[in-house]
């Protein structure tokens, strides 16, 4: 697995508009914006919704607020509200590189997970007499943790994904907009999950990824003004918010 760099920033509407603009000419979307469709400004875009896990003392949010380095955390993915596309996955963080391994699930066992059942995930393990592959391996860890530190479904996390590709260097640059959570909500395939804004609807989240080099072009136009670093997940962000509202509806 590939260790990538990642950089994270908040930028507003005026500066995603400048950045995109300037990078779209030579940079392109993903196969999955392409086949997402445009808005009115021709713009390609499509909807990701990752349900994350944590323990009970909410290890996941506490470890990136303490800066635990390293850290890892795990969450099902899908996009939009289709089933055709679902994956466990596991994100290492560790300083500002990260790795993401990654499996497919179906349907039906992510709804046992969510009913609290693990199990069906051991018929997914090989024998013992064959090799075990990266999707095996993240399944055993994930299944070890889901025992030993009671990870449970906690938390959706939604937002709308602009991205643009590089070939050289694997870079991919991303625009995140409209993020929202569940208030704990867990249900994926829920368009109506009671979806509430965590930022401004005017601020985006700005992602840089990349293997071994940034090509200069790119690199050069990162420092707009007005572009802030950002060193909290999307996670933890969502958690905040969470755990603010809770607070406030008590008062």
């Amino acid at each position: 697995m590939i260790w990538r760099h990642e950089l994270k920033y908040l930028i507003d509407e005026a500066t995603f508009r400048e950045l995109y603009y300037q990078l779209r000419p030579i940079m392109h979307p993903d196969y999955h914006a392409a086949a997402g469709g445009q808005d009115s400004e021709q713009i390609c875009s499509y909807q990701i919704r990752s349900l994350y896990f944590d323990d009970y003392g909410r290890q996941g949010v506490f470890a990136k607020l303490a800066g635990v380095d390293p850290r890892h955390k795990y969450r099902i993915r899908i996009y939009g509200d289709g089933d055709q596309v679902i994956h466990l996955e596991k994100k290492i963080k560790a300083g500002s590189l990260t790795q993401k391994q990654s499996c497919p699930l179906t349907r039906s066992q992510v709804e046992c997970l969510l009913a609290g059942d693990p199990e069906p995930l051991i018929a997914l393990l090989p024998g013992p007499d064959i090799s075990t592959g990266r999707s095996e391996q993240l399944i055993g860890q994930f299944y070890a943790e889901w025992q030993t530190r009671l990870l449970r479904p906690l938390l959706l996390v939604d937002y709308d994904r602009i991205p643009l590709v590089w070939p050289d260097g694997n870079v991919r640059i991303t625009f995140d907009r409209h993020l929202a959570t569940g208030f704990y909500r867990q249900d994926l395939w829920d368009p109506g999950a009671g979806l509430q804004p965590v930022l401004d609807h005017r601020t985006l989240i700005l992602e840089v990824k990349y293997d071994h080099f940034l090509p200069e072009f790119i690199r050069a136009l990162i420092p707009l003004a007005g572009a802030s670093p950002l060193a909290v997940s999307k996670y933890t962000q969502c958690a905040t918010f969470c755990r603010q509202q809770s607070w406030e509806d008590q008062t």
